[in-house]
Protein backbone atom coordinates (compact mmCIF):
# COMPACT_ATOMS: atom_id res chain seq x y z
CA UNK A 1 0.00 0.00 0.00
CA UNK A 2 2.99 2.20 0.71
CA UNK A 3 4.23 2.00 -2.99
CA UNK A 4 0.71 2.96 -4.35
CA UNK A 5 0.29 5.57 -2.44
CA UNK A 6 4.00 6.51 -3.41
CA UNK A 7 3.52 6.21 -6.86
CA UNK A 8 -0.07 8.38 -6.77
CA UNK A 9 2.10 11.38 -5.51
CA UNK A 10 4.48 10.55 -8.22
CA UNK A 11 2.23 10.72 -11.03
CA UNK A 12 0.05 13.49 -9.67
CA UNK A 13 3.74 15.52 -9.31
CA UNK A 14 4.08 14.10 -13.02
CA UNK A 15 0.57 15.71 -14.24
CA UNK A 16 1.24 18.92 -12.16
CA UNK A 17 4.76 19.36 -13.96
CA UNK A 18 2.82 18.58 -17.28
CA UNK A 19 0.52 21.35 -16.27
CA UNK A 20 2.54 23.74 -15.78
CA UNK A 21 4.78 23.06 -19.14
CA UNK A 22 1.16 23.10 -20.96
CA UNK A 23 0.95 26.70 -19.18
CA UNK A 24 4.35 27.60 -19.79
CA UNK A 25 3.89 26.77 -23.82
CA UNK A 26 0.35 28.21 -24.02
CA UNK A 27 1.70 31.29 -22.36
CA UNK A 28 4.81 31.31 -24.47
CA UNK A 29 2.09 30.84 -27.85
CA UNK A 30 -0.25 33.44 -26.79
CA UNK A 31 3.12 35.85 -26.25
CA UNK A 32 4.05 34.59 -29.72
CA UNK A 33 0.52 35.70 -31.23
CA UNK A 34 0.22 38.86 -29.45
CA UNK A 35 3.66 39.74 -30.94
CA UNK A 36 2.47 39.24 -34.18
CA UNK A 37 -0.71 40.71 -33.96
CA UNK A 38 0.80 43.68 -32.35
CA UNK A 39 3.63 43.65 -35.44
CA UNK A 40 0.53 43.35 -38.27
CA UNK A 41 -1.49 46.43 -36.78
CA UNK A 42 2.36 48.21 -36.48
CA UNK A 43 3.06 47.42 -39.89
CA UNK A 44 -0.59 48.25 -41.27
CA UNK A 45 -0.28 51.88 -39.28
CA UNK A 46 2.81 52.49 -41.06
CA UNK A 47 1.30 51.73 -44.50
CA UNK A 48 -1.87 53.82 -43.73
CA UNK A 49 0.41 56.67 -42.72
CA UNK A 50 2.82 56.40 -45.73
CA UNK A 51 -0.83 55.74 -48.14
CA UNK A 52 -1.81 59.16 -46.37
CA UNK A 53 1.59 61.32 -46.71
CA UNK A 54 1.54 59.93 -50.86
CA UNK A 55 -2.61 60.71 -50.84
CA UNK A 56 -1.37 64.48 -49.60
CA UNK A 57 1.19 64.85 -52.30
CA UNK A 58 -1.00 64.00 -54.65
CA UNK A 59 -3.38 66.13 -53.80
CA UNK A 60 -1.04 68.75 -53.50
CA UNK A 61 0.33 68.29 -57.03
CA UNK A 62 -3.23 68.11 -57.86
CA UNK A 63 -3.70 71.85 -56.53
CA UNK A 64 -0.85 73.17 -58.35
CA UNK A 65 -2.25 71.91 -61.43
CA UNK A 66 -5.33 73.31 -61.28
CA UNK A 67 -3.76 76.74 -60.14
CA UNK A 68 -1.60 76.97 -63.10
CA UNK A 69 -4.54 76.00 -65.22
CA UNK A 70 -6.54 78.76 -64.19
CA UNK A 71 -3.91 81.59 -64.25
CA UNK A 72 -2.30 80.22 -67.76
CA UNK A 73 -5.79 80.74 -68.45
CA UNK A 74 -6.30 84.19 -67.37
CA UNK A 75 -3.05 85.19 -68.90
CA UNK A 76 -4.73 84.01 -72.15
CA UNK A 77 -7.65 85.74 -71.91
CA UNK A 78 -5.71 89.20 -71.11
CA UNK A 79 -3.30 88.36 -74.36
CA UNK A 80 -6.90 88.66 -76.49
CA UNK A 81 -8.27 91.59 -77.48
CA UNK A 82 -11.57 91.09 -76.23
CA UNK A 83 -14.18 93.57 -74.17
CA UNK A 84 -13.83 93.10 -70.45
CA UNK A 85 -17.15 92.00 -69.48
CA UNK A 86 -16.74 89.06 -72.05
CA UNK A 87 -13.44 87.95 -70.89
CA UNK A 88 -15.14 88.02 -67.09
CA UNK A 89 -17.55 85.92 -68.51
CA UNK A 90 -15.11 83.72 -70.19
CA UNK A 91 -13.10 83.63 -67.27
CA UNK A 92 -16.47 82.66 -64.98
CA UNK A 93 -17.00 79.70 -67.52
CA UNK A 94 -13.54 78.18 -67.83
CA UNK A 95 -13.19 78.19 -63.45
CA UNK A 96 -16.55 76.97 -63.35
CA UNK A 97 -15.74 73.81 -65.42
CA UNK A 98 -12.05 73.82 -63.94
CA UNK A 99 -13.51 73.28 -60.17
CA UNK A 100 -15.95 70.70 -61.72
CA UNK A 101 -13.19 69.26 -63.17
CA UNK A 102 -10.63 69.53 -60.18
CA UNK A 103 -13.19 67.95 -57.94
CA UNK A 104 -13.94 65.26 -60.04
CA UNK A 105 -10.29 64.62 -59.80
CA UNK A 106 -10.22 64.63 -56.02
CA UNK A 107 -12.70 62.08 -55.73
CA UNK A 108 -10.89 59.74 -58.13
CA UNK A 109 -8.00 60.24 -55.76
CA UNK A 110 -9.74 59.44 -52.69
CA UNK A 111 -11.53 56.36 -54.48
CA UNK A 112 -7.99 55.07 -55.26
CA UNK A 113 -6.98 54.87 -51.59
CA UNK A 114 -8.17 52.37 -49.56
CA UNK A 115 -10.49 51.60 -47.03
CA UNK A 116 -7.87 51.12 -44.08
CA UNK A 117 -7.06 54.77 -45.21
CA UNK A 118 -10.46 56.53 -44.94
CA UNK A 119 -11.41 54.53 -41.72
CA UNK A 120 -8.30 55.33 -39.93
CA UNK A 121 -8.87 57.51 -36.70
CA UNK A 122 -6.54 59.99 -37.90
CA UNK A 123 -7.72 60.71 -41.37
CA UNK A 124 -11.12 60.53 -40.23
CA UNK A 125 -10.03 63.39 -37.76
CA UNK A 126 -8.20 65.11 -40.19
CA UNK A 127 -10.74 65.57 -42.57
CA UNK A 128 -13.17 66.52 -39.86
CA UNK A 129 -10.89 69.80 -38.46
CA UNK A 130 -9.84 70.41 -42.47
CA UNK A 131 -10.30 74.10 -43.26
CA UNK A 132 -10.90 75.20 -39.33
CA UNK A 133 -8.00 77.60 -38.85
CA UNK A 134 -8.99 79.85 -41.89
CA UNK A 135 -12.68 79.76 -41.07
CA UNK A 136 -11.70 81.31 -37.72
CA UNK A 137 -9.88 83.63 -39.88
CA UNK A 138 -12.43 84.81 -41.68
CA UNK A 139 -14.93 85.23 -38.13
CA UNK A 140 -15.32 88.57 -37.50
CA UNK A 141 -14.79 89.01 -33.28
CA UNK A 142 -16.50 91.52 -31.34
CA UNK A 143 -14.03 94.46 -30.57
CA UNK A 144 -13.32 94.63 -26.50
CA UNK A 145 -15.44 98.01 -26.15
CA UNK A 146 -18.53 96.73 -27.71
CA UNK A 147 -18.64 93.82 -25.45
CA UNK A 148 -18.48 95.81 -22.67
CA UNK A 149 -21.21 98.29 -24.41
CA UNK A 150 -23.25 94.94 -24.51
CA UNK A 151 -22.76 93.84 -21.20
CA UNK A 152 -23.66 96.78 -19.13
CA UNK A 153 -26.91 97.33 -21.15
CA UNK A 154 -27.70 93.54 -20.39
CA UNK A 155 -27.10 93.87 -16.82
CA UNK A 156 -29.05 97.67 -16.37
CA UNK A 157 -32.26 95.97 -18.57
CA UNK A 158 -31.70 92.96 -15.82
CA UNK A 159 -31.90 95.32 -12.85
CA UNK A 160 -34.54 97.60 -14.34
CA UNK A 161 -36.73 93.78 -14.69
CA UNK A 162 -35.98 93.44 -11.32
CA UNK A 163 -36.74 96.02 -9.54
CA UNK A 164 -40.23 95.75 -11.28
CA UNK A 165 -41.10 92.46 -10.15
CA UNK A 166 -40.04 93.69 -6.93
CA UNK A 167 -42.49 96.62 -6.69
CA UNK A 168 -45.04 94.70 -8.54
CA UNK A 169 -44.57 92.34 -5.31
CA UNK A 170 -44.78 95.07 -3.15
CA UNK A 171 -48.12 96.42 -4.14
CA UNK A 172 -49.81 93.72 -4.82
CA UNK A 173 -49.22 91.72 -1.11
CA UNK A 174 -50.07 95.54 -0.04
CA UNK A 175 -53.56 95.24 -1.57
CA UNK A 176 -53.41 91.13 0.10
CA UNK A 177 -53.96 89.80 -3.85
CA UNK A 178 -50.61 87.65 -3.13
CA UNK A 179 -50.67 86.81 0.83
CA UNK A 180 -47.46 86.48 2.50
Amino acid sequence: MEQKTNDVPNENNQDSLSNKERFKQAREQALKERAIKMAEKKEKQQRIKAEYLQLKKDYAVLKKQHKERILAKKQELKSQQLPRTQRFTMYREFIGKENNHYQELQQELLNKTSNDLRSSRFYLFKRWFFGIGKELKRVTWTPRKRVGKDFVIVLIIVLILVGFFAVLDVLLSALHIIGK
